[in-house]
């Protein structure tokens, strides 16, 4: 690149936020991850003013959700946003930026039980529950398509838990992006004061992190045109 070669492009980036999910009534400052960009432009129609939020030209959005009124649900706002890294050469890209809101929420959109190797316990094993100011809910329940039985939730705080043993324990898995992974679609319930029934989303996954590995091999040989034999 120093001698006018290569292909200058902008640097890949997002918006932690689009992530998680929200509660009604909370308070927001996030930043672009990372931020690279001189200036960040917002595009025509972007929602977000309408729940209480504002997005600086250095990409900080700001605010406070609307708080929660009775009949509220959960819902999604998303607009697209440009980072302008270099307005000179024209470099800028754009990402979709998406704010869940929801009564109820356990902070990410997919929530793991990650395992260092065959460890039979995950790094975290318990996920408490927010819900919006006002709102008050017991009586938690949580279904998953296909069923996940190492989860368990309790009843009166909502806390998720991870419950048996990683190794005998296992759900149908899920399709798509996430084939191949232990888990499922989960929907949380909670009732209120007067019998009304509110739920929110989530996927549940369960994952192995190898924390290294190796070939049986320091080297390979190669020549060109010819294929390398695999190796373990």
């Amino acid at each position: 690149c120093a001698c006018g070669g290569g292909q200058v492009a902008a640097t890949p980036w997002n918006y932690k936020v689009s992530d998680r999910v929200l509660v009604y009534g909370q308070h927001v400052s996030e930043v672009p991850s990372p931020e690279t960009a001189q200036r960040y432009e917002v595009a025509l129609g972007c929602g977000i003013s309408n729940i209480g939020l504002t997005i600086s030209s250095r990409g900080l959005i700001s605010g406070q959700l609307p708080q929660w009124a009775e009949g509220d649900e959960g819902f999604e706002v998303t607009c697209a946003v440009t980072s302008v890294e270099d307005q000179g050469r024209g470099i800028e890209s754009q990402v979709p930026l998406t704010i869940s809101i929801q009564p109820m929420s356990y902070g990410p959109k997919v929530i793991f039980f990650s395992f260092d190797g065959l460890r039979p316990q995950p790094t975290k094993s318990h996920w408490e529950l927010t819900v919006a100011t006002g709102l008050v809910l017991s009586d938690f329940t949580v279904t998953c398509v296909p069923d996940v039985p190492w989860i368990a939730v309790n009843g009166t705080t909502g806390a998720l838990q991870f419950v048996g043993d990683a190794e005998r324990t296992q759900s149908g898995g899920l399709a798509g992006d996430l084939s191949g992974l232990d888990g499922g679609q989960c929907s949380l319930e909670g009732r209120g004061d007067l019998g009304d029934v509110m739920r929110t989303p989530f996927i549940v996954l369960k994952a192995h992190l190898w924390p290294q590995m190796r070939y049986n091999r320091k080297a390979v040989q190669a020549q060109r045109n010819r294929p390398i034999s695999p190796v373990q």
